[in-house]
């Protein structure tokens, strides 16, 4: 009698499964982290708290957004799932996004090396001041009128009127 050892493979329907469900934690984690900040939350805090966001060897990901330049890049470093986690939560409208000059990640010694980085943090989506055709976000008060007359003939931009939070990076609003 022989025992053959044979190692377990996954099948397809396993793996789309099992890698919807950790995008789907990230997803979670992402939203938790924003709501119990009730404020502004860099990206590499997420890096730094949300297991499986950050890849720490092999391929990894970015996420770009749309720029009157080209593609700007709001991060990168990401595990796959982490990637699609964070593009997630701002489709699905679950967290707001804030346009930030590089100081709070200067404040936190992060420097990310891409030519292309527009630095963003995220918010608890009721600081929201505007609902844009990619994600909620949020500009300064002072600035919500000029950006109302800018989107007002656009169907896809929407005024919201932001909920009270902790605080929010608009001292630090760069674009």
């Amino acid at each position: 009698m022989s025992l053959s050892s044979s190692r377990t493979q996954l099948s397809p329907a396993k793996v789309t499964r099992s890698h919807a469900s950790k995008v789907a934690r990230i997803a979670k984690k992402i939203v938790e982290l924003v709501e119990r900040a009730d404020g502004p939350v860099p990206l590499n805090k997420i890096d730094e708290q949300v297991q499986d966001f950050r890849a720490h060897c092999g391929p990894n990901w970015s996420y770009s957004i749309p720029h009157n330049t080209g593609e700007a890049v709001i991060w990168n470093g990401m595990t796959k799932p982490g990637a699609e986690a964070l593009r997630y939560v701002l489709e699905k409208r679950q967290v707001a996004l804030q346009f930030v000059n590089v100081f709070p990640y200067v404040f936190e010694n992060v420097r990310l090396l891409d030519p292309a980085w527009q630095p963003v943090v995220l918010l608890p989506k009721r600081a929201a001041n505007f609902d844009g055709p990619l994600w909620p976000f949020r500009v300064p008060p002072a600035l919500a009128p000029q950006m109302a007359l800018r989107v007002a003939g656009d169907d896809r931009y929407r005024v919201l009127t932001p909920k009270r939070v902790g605080f929010t990076a608009d001292r630090f609003y760069g674009f």
